[in-house]
Parts: structure tokens; C-alpha cells; sequence
């Protein structure tokens, strides 16, 4: 997960000491989320360390806005704030819910004290910042536009006995059910040719994810491919395996791109995670560049043996 640095102190010299914090508290809110089996992992450096200056509201507004156009990756946020019930943690409160960000205020005394307050309880600390991460993450992942809430749609099967054909409860392989009835993932039927349901079949926004410990809910499934964009909702569909939704189909090919084939720990056992988009032709761009890389990868390792056996 990649993470930032906001700043709200009088004195911008101590921001070496404030990344040094940030270091140290990601550092242990993976740890604990290690212990607590969630998938909350930290990128080792902040994308940024920003400064703004004490009650300046413009400067905190335009940093949002900032972080959101220049590093659209980013989802953990540490805004320290120069003193309680200050006007930044207002606007942390306000903007991270628009920016769909996971924000955590710290004041700068709790900060530079490295919570030196409740030192005998950091674990409890941290596995109450985990716990506030799950939660936005869940509803970040989550998101339904309004109107969306409550409608479900018929992908492209014949609607006659879905109510009345008979299942096998003890069935793991769901994805024919799914199929039949989604609610609102962005898959829908080809009679269904409303502006809305139009703009999801058409952006090839949403992929497929399996291979991941079959122990993962959909917000340890967001968090593997969180570094690249923000998932707008993510549906497991059966034991590894799942279905994530992205805003438009840049964002599902580069997730693809850097996640196919990634290899994951988990209790000691290494999973390969295979990423493939749902829409055939973001698939082909995919695999045509994936192509690309591996031939460009060959003849530059070809040239060097080449070269080696030259000299």
C-alpha cells in the first residue's frame, strides 16, 4: 500500500523527523496486521512528505487534491496536526472521504514522541489503526453509486427458473450463480442497454483475480492490487478467486500488467496470482505488450551472451 506525509506544523525543519515517524508507524501496522492475518503491507519509503502551514485551509484542500492528481496510488495518509480539534483535522475528515483515501490523524507532540504516551500499549494502538484501515478500506472497495443500491441485474441467462431450479447447497463453484444475479459489478446482459450499464460492459474496467490463499476476503483481495489504482468494489466469487471492478480499462490493463503472475507469502506458502481481464480485447492488448516485454527481455539477454562469448 503506498502512503504519504501531510504536514501541518509551524517548524517545516522537523519534517525529516516526521518521515521518520511515518517509517515507524507503517512499519508497525504491518507487523501487527502480520500477526492479526491481514494483508495490510506498506511500501518501505512515503510517496511524498508534504508541509502546510498551521490553519492555512486552501494550502490542506489543495494538498488533497494533489495527492489525488499526481499520486492516484496512494491510500494511506498520515496528516499530523499541530493541536486538537484544529481546522486540519476537519478537513482530514472531509477529504479523505471524498478523495476516497484512508487518513489518520496524529498530533505532532504524539508524533515526535513516537506515542510515547502509550508506549506499555502499542499493539493496542496499532491494531486499533488496523482495524479503522479494514474499515476504510471496506468501504472504499465497497462503493455503489446511489441509485445502484439495491438493484440487482440478469446477465445474459434466461431468466426462466432461476427462482425455481434446485442448487447444491454443498456447491463451491458458484460462478453460475453469479452469473444469473449481480449486483451491480458491472458485468451485465446485453439487454440491459441503459447509459449506466453501457459505461461499465463498455470500459473493461473489471478483471479476475485467482490464485491467492483461499483464506482472503475481499479486502485483503483489494489490497493486492492497490498499489497501481483504487478497486471501486471487489466481489469474491468462490474460494480464490474474485472479480474487481477499476474505473476504466487503463487502469484494469496496467493492474494486469504489474500483477499477473505475482507471488505471494502467506503462512509459509507461496501463491502465484494470476490476473486476467473479463473483456477479450483488454486481454489481447495485455498479452500483446506482455508479448513485447518478453521478446524485448530475450534479445537483450541474447545480446549479452553474444557479447560475452565475444570477449
Amino acid at each position: 500500500m503506498q502512503w504519504g506525509v501531510v504536514c501541518s506544523v509551524p517548524d517545516p525543519s522537523i519534517l525529516d523527523q516526521l518521515e521518520d515517524f511515518g517509517h515507524w508507524l507503517v512499519d508497525g501496522l504491518e507487523l501487527e496486521a502480520q500477526q492479526n492475518r491481514l494483508a495490510h503491507q506498506f511500501e518501505s519509503n512515503a510517496s511524498f512528505v508534504w508541509h502546510c502551514s498551521p490553519g492555512d485551509r486552501q494550502k490542506v484542500v489543495s494538498v488533497y487534491e494533489k495527492v489525488c492528481r499526481e499520486h492516484p496510488g496512494v491510500f494511506y495518509v498520515i496528516h499530523i496536526l499541530p493541536k486538537k480539534n484544529s481546522i486540519e483535522f476537519v478537513l482530514l475528515k472531509e477529504l479523505t472521504v471524498n478523495y476516497a483515501i484512508i487518513g489518520q490523524g496524529v498530533l505532532v507532540e504524539t508524533a515526535l514522541s513516537k506515542f510515547g504516551d502509550c508506549a506499555a500499549n502499542l499493539s493496542d494502538v496499532f491494531q486499533n489503526m488496523n482495524q479503522y484501515i479494514a474499515r476504510r478500506l471496506s468501504q472504499i472497495c465497497c462503493y455503489r453509486r446511489e441509485e445502484n443500491t439495491y438493484k440487482l441485474l440478469i446477465n445474459g441467462t434466461n431468466p426462466e427458473g432461476i427462482l425455481t431450479t434446485t442448487k447444491d447447497q454443498n456447491n463451491t463453484d458458484v460462478s453460475g450463480a453469479v452469473e444469473m444475479v449481480l449486483h451491480s459489478v458491472g458485468l451485465h446482459g446485453p439487454e440491459d442497454d441503459s447509459k449506466e450499464n453501457l459505461e461499465y460492459n463498455k470500459n473493461g474496467g473489471t478483471v479476475q483475480i485467482q490464485g491467492f490463499p483461499t483464506c482472503f476476503n475481499k479486502f485483503q483481495v483489494a489490497a493486492l492490487v492497490s498499489e497501481c489504482f483504487r478497486p471501486l468494489s471487489v466481489l469474491c466469487i468462490q474460494p480464490g478467486k474474485a472479480l474487481v471492478h477499476f474505473a476504466n480499462q487503463f487502469h484494469a490493463a496496467q493492474v494486469m500488467l504489474l500483477n499477473n503472475g505475482k507471488i505471494i507469502e502467506n503462512e509459509g506458502e507461496d501463491f502465484i496470482v494470476t490476473v486476467k481481464s473479463v473483456c477479450p480485447t483488454v486481454q489481447k492488448k495485455v498479452d500483446e505488450v506482455s508479448m513485447k516485454r518478453i521478446e524485448k527481455a530475450f534479445q537483450k539477454t541474447l545480446y549479452s551472451l553474444v557479447v560475452a562469448a565475444k570477449s
